[in-house]
Order: structure tokens, then C-alpha cells, then sequence
């Protein structure tokens, strides 16, 4: 196993930049669609949801300090149902990661480069990725590191411009006017879906200087997204309305370019979103993708990673370009988001009672 350097911080930053990322685009439109004026309450509800996964795995994490979670699956269920499990999950990840590829191409396209063939744009930054994959984890929690600051700073600089113009009618009343219990609960799913991401982090936990910490730094990066979710949703559903928001597809981009700054400093405020978007989106496919490539070199032994990382390069590529247009894109997304709902909240719970039946500790070989 790799030193273990990893700090609290940097885990906090992965968690981080790993979920906001592809999906935040266009995901107050999906929760507007279902819950109207309640969908700020439903963002916080599906982050809620999603921080019981992201303790569970954490708390695992901090248990079975010195094993992916691999290697613990294979210990608390056995080395052939653990493998069949870790199997599902490697492959919901893989697909995930070439339906975000797609999103990223489709975005691009339609915004900055509508010319350009929609593989080109997904070529690029999956090779990057698939490059940046083969270092070590340290070098993975480095560039998450680097990168924080020109994702988060700008998307918080330009909802927080957004203030201006906010109509505070169209967030009354805060649980919906007459939304049904059904549709709210559709809308806060939407949110735990986009951050079904955080199982990155049970590949890199045990590389922590202080694993214990794990627990803490997973409920600390959550608040951190959390919050960040709820202000996007917060910013685009007070200027735009639940009805004027369910015909937006990328709510968030609008919102960039519908804002103004004093003296007109940025005339294209939506110009400045992107970057930082683009920068988001690499280091949310660049976990998916890492992730993938990790864990499918350890259930494989006798893989290699470079191998690995470029058979996975075509596949997820291949994945991206199944979709026929955006709208087929969102529908597959919709279907395996929900698979992966129950699967990537549902397994380290799982885990969990399965290791409670068991009655047995880890035997931890860290010192």
C-alpha cells in the first residue's frame, strides 16, 4: 500500500470537488419539475439521504483503516459474493462516467463549440483523464487540491451576484404549493442522485494519516455540498420561478448569463460559469474515472493499471456516445441513477449489517 500522506483537508476537498461537477448544471430543473416551490426543502432532503451513504462509507472507512473498500467487501461477504458486489459497482461507475462524459459533450456543443463534433470536446477530456489516472493517490488528492478554488470561487461569485434578481414570490411558499409528499420525495432524489459520487472516497481512505478522522472530514465536506447545492437551487428557483425553470435544461447556465455586475466588469458572466463548470466537471469524471481504474486493478491482480486505465478510456467513450440525443441522454441517466440510488446508498449499509450478524472486528495490519 501507498505512504499514507492524505489529510483531513484533502479528503474534505475530494469529496467536495467530486460532487459538484457535471450534474450541477442541470439539476434544479429535474427537482423543480417535481417538487415547485418546495425544492429547496427537497435539495436539503436528498442531501440528507445521500449523507447516509457517505457515513456509512466513511465510518467503514475509519473501521477497516487499512482496506478499500475491496478489500473489505471481500472480507465482511466473502471473496465470491464480495467480488460479484464490488463487480456491480465497478460497473455502475463506468457507465456513470461515459452518461457525465456525454453531459459535458453536450454542454460544450451547445454552448461554446456548436461546430464541433460532440466526440472531439469528450475524446479530450477523457484522455486527460484517463493520463492523470495512473499516478498515485497522493497525486490525486494534490489535484483536487489545486483545483478547488477555480471551481467553487466562481459559483458562488456569480449566485451570489444573482441576488439582485430574486423575486422572493416565486420561493413562497417554501413546502410547496400543494406539492404532493410523492413529488417532494422525487425531487429530493434527484439531489441524491447527482451525489452518489462521494463512494470515491472509500478508495482513498486508507491512505489518510489519520483514518479515524474519516467520519468527521466526510460530514464536513458534505455540509460543504450541502450548502453549495442548496444556494444553486436556491438562486435559480428565486429568479426564475418553478414553471420557467422546468423549460430551462441548464438552469444554472442561464442564470450566468442573465446576471449583470455594476460597470459591466464581466460582460459575460456565463462565459466565467463554464470555465469554472469545465474544471469541475474534469475533477468529478477524473474521480469516477480514477475510481474505476483503482479498484478494477485491485479486484484484478494480475492487471496492470496502465492496461486498465486504457481499456476503460474506450469503453466509457463507446458508453458516452450510445445516447442518440440529450433528451435519450437524460432518460438512460434517469434509470441508472435510480439503480445506483439503492445500490451506492444501499451496499455500505449492507456492509454494515452484514459485519453486525457477523459479530466480528477487523483485523487491522496498520499500525
Amino acid at each position: 500500500m501507498e505512504n499514507r500522506e492524505l489529510t483531513v483537508l484533502q479528503l474534505i476537498v475530494i469529496l467536495v470537488s467530486t460532487n459538484i461537477g457535471v450534474g450541477m448544471l442541470a439539476f434544479p430543473r429535474f427537482v423543480a419539475l417535481k417538487a415547485e416551490t418546495a425544492s429547496i426543502s427537497a435539495t436539503v432532503f436528498g442531501s440528507m439521504i445521500a449523507l447516509i451513504g457517505i457515513m456509512s462509507i466513511a465510518y467503514l472507512g475509519k473501521v477497516y483503516d487499512n482496506k478499500t473498500f475491496v478489500g473489505y467487501s471481500r472480507e465482511i461477504l466473502g471473496e465470491k459474493l464480495g467480488a460479484f458486489f464490488i463487480i456491480i459497482i465497478i460497473l455502475f461507475f463506468i457507465i456513470i462516467t461515459g452518461l457525465e462524459l456525454r453531459q459535458f459533450g453536450e454542454v460544450i456543443i451547445g454552448s461554446l463549440l456548436p461546430k464541433t463534433p460532440i466526440y472531439v470536446p469528450m475524446m479530450m477530456i477523457a484522455f486527460i483523464c484517463m493520463l492523470a489516472s495512473l499516478h498515485s493517490v497522493n497525486v490525486f488528492a494534490y489535484i483536487h487540491l489545486f483545483y478547488i478554488a477555480f471551481t467553487v470561487a466562481p459559483i458562488i461569485f456569480i449566485l451570489l451576484v444573482a441576488t439582485t434578481e430574486i423575486d422572493w414570490i416565486y420561493i413562497q411558499p417554501l413546502l410547496g404549493n400543494e406539492t404532493t409528499w410523492d413529488g417532494f420525495m422525487t425531487g429530493g432524489f434527484v439531489v441524491t442522485k447527482v451525489l452518489l459520487n462521494f463512494f470515491v472516497i472509500s478508495m482513498v481512505i486508507p491512505f489518510m494519516r489519520q483514518p479515524n478522522k474519516a467520519v468527521l472530514a466526510s460530514f464536513v465536506g458534505w455540509i460543504i455540498v450541502t450548502i453549495l447545492y442548496t444556494l444553486a437551487m436556491f438562486f435559480t428557483l428565486a429568479v426564475f420561478g418553478s414553471t420557467e425553470l422546468e423549460n430551462l435544461m441548464w438552469p444554472i447556465l442561464v442564470l450566468g448569463r442573465l446576471v449583470r455586475i455594476p460597470a459591466e466588469v464581466f460582460q459575460r458572466l456565463d462565459a466565467l460559469l463554464l470555465v469554472a463548470w469545465m474544471f469541475a466537471v474534469f475533477t468529478t469524471l477524473y474521480s469516477t474515472f480514477y475510481f474505476s481504474v483503482r479498484a478494477s486493478t485491485e479486484l484484478f491482480l494480475g492487471f496492470r493499471q496502465r492496461i486498465v486505465a486504457a481499456l476503460l478510456f474506450g469503453i466509457i467513450l463507446a458508453i458516452s456516445l450510445l445516447p442518440k440525443d440529450v433528451y435519450e441522454m437524460y432518460e438512460v441517466i434517469k434509470v441508472v441513477s435510480s439503480i445506483g440510488l439503492f445500490l451506492i446508498i444501499g451496499y455500505p449499509l449492507f456492509l454494515l449489517f452484514i459485519r453486525k450478524v457477523k459479530g466480528s472486528d477487523p483485523i487491522n495490519e496498520s499500525s
